[in-house]
C-alpha cells in the first residue's frame, strides 16, 4: 500500500483531521520554512500558466500570476455522470484580460 492509498483511506474513513494528525505525524504537513516574499517577477513576459482549481486559492493564483505578466488559463474538472472533463473556467475572465 502507498502512502497516498494509506492517507486517502484515513481522510475516507476517519475525516481532514484524522488525515492532517497522520501527515504531521508522518512529516508532510509541515510549515515551510522559506519566510521571503514571493518574486514572480523573473518570468519572461508571455509565459503561460496552467491553474487546475477555480477555488479561492486557484484564482487567488490566477490573479497573481497574471499581475506578474503571465498568460494563465484557469482549468476546473466538471463532474457528469460518466465523466470528467476539464474546462477552463468563466470566473477566469474576472481576473482581467491577458
Amino acid at each position: 500500500m502507498s502512502r497516498r492509498q494509506l492517507l486517502g483511506m484515513i481522510g475516507a474513513t476517519a475525516g481532514a483531521s484524522a488525515m492532517y494528525h497522520a501527515m504531521s505525524s508522518l512529516g508532510f504537513a509541515a510549515e515551510s520554512p522559506y519566510r521571503g516574499p514571493i518574486d514572480l517577477q523573473g518570468a519572461p513576459r508571455g509565459a503561460s500558466v496552467v491553474v487546475l482549481g477555480a477555488g479561492m486559492a486557484g484564482m487567488t493564483a490566477a490573479y497573481e500570476l497574471r499581475n506578474a505578466g503571465y498568460k494563465v488559463q484557469v482549468l476546473e474538472a466538471e463532474v457528469t455522470a460518466e465523466q470528467i472533463r476539464t474546462l477552463p473556467h468563466p470566473a477566469a475572465e474576472l481576473i482581467g484580460p491577458q
